[in-house]
This record gives structure tokens, sequence and C-alpha cells, in this order.
């Protein structure tokens, strides 16, 4: 079972905007998982770029969901991770707190 999923639509980012994925992975669990998705947008990011950024790390799933943003990108997210315990959203431009996972974790528990 995964323990918390955390949700995360990509655009048209640059890889600067895409810190918070770096930020996240710190922060997982070996239970954890980060779900990116892919909208196939001209010039966003895309699996390559993923995984440049989080290399081969297997708590990180890439979701391919062209033309779907921002709701539909999120739900596609969620239905990827369907026995999650928790599951967070986050945009690729926020900057979140290196204890951000752990802290909405807490909350909800």
């Amino acid at each position: 079972m995964i323990e918390r999923a955390v949700v995360i639509p990509v655009h048209n980012e640059e890889k600067e905007g895409l810190a918070v994925l770096l930020s996240i992975l710190a922060q997982l669990g070996p239970d954890d998982r980060m779900v990116v998705i892919s909208t196939g947008a001209k010039g966003g990011p895309g699996r390559p770029e993923v995984a440049g950024l989080t290399g081969d790390d297997p708590r990180v799933l890439v979701v391919d969901a062209p033309g779907a943003y921002p709701g539909r990108a999120r739900n596609e997210g969620i239905r990827a991770v369907p026995d999650a315990r928790i599951i967070v959203q986050v945009d690729a431009g926020w900057q979140v707190d290196d204890n951000w996972l752990d802290g909405i974790s807490g909350a909800i528990v």
C-alpha cells in the first residue's frame, strides 16, 4: 500500500520551475509516491525532463495526459495511485518547505 502520494500536474514550466519536484522527492519515504502528470504542452516538461531531475527513482510515476490541465490532470494523477492512504496535490510552480509533506500528513492523521 502507498502511504502518501503527491500529485503534481506540469504544463509549461521551465526546468527551474520544477524545483518543487526535488524538494518533494527529498521528503518521500519508501512507501510514498510522487505522481507527475505531463500534459503534453508544447515546450512543457515530459518524461525525459522529469527523469533528468529525479533519476530512475521508483517512487516517481510519470503519467502522460495530453491536454489535461488542470483539473483533469489532477484526476489522472489520483487514478494512478488508487491504493494511496493520503493524496495531496501541489502545482509545479510552488515552493514547499523542507517538512511540507510531513506537516500535511500530520494534520490529516
